[in-house]
């Protein structure tokens, strides 16, 4: 949220809002209705999806991307990106998702060195 917070564009505070609008909402005790959480998450999502949005958080990630714990952490969450697209594939019998995960997940099985069997599996 930091880096989040130095950005004082009109569009910024926009997604700031959208962000601090979907915390409160998890943070309440009561519990907070179905409907209101799915529209604020919805209005998160939509806000992610503009150009604007995108090309920062592209900055972002080439600004921190020569850090070894971004580094780690981005390729790690890569990762659960296209297993959850492959799991949700498979859930919902949607083929051409189930292609394209697959096809995604391809390069992580040959860059994986060895198992503990000592088998390289490419």
């Amino acid at each position: 949220m930091e880096w989040l917070t130095q950005c004082k564009d009109e569009e910024t505070i926009d997604v700031k809002d959208q962000i601090e609008k979907v915390a409160t909402l998890f943070k309440r005790d009561e519990k907070a209705s179905r409907n209101d959480v799915k529209d604020a998450v919805g209005d998160l999502v939509d806000a992610l999806s503009e150009q604007h949005v995108r090309d920062k958080l592209a900055k972002f990630e080439d600004h921190f991307s020569t850090q070894p714990n971004f580094a780690f952490w981005s390729t790690y969450i890569h990762m659960v990106e296209v297993l959850l697209d492959f799991i949700r594939a498979n859930q919902d019998g949607h083929w051409n998702l189930h292609f394209s995960s697959f096809a995604a997940m391809l390069p992580w099985m040959t860059i994986t060195p060895t198992t503990p069997d000592g088998v390289l599996y490419t």
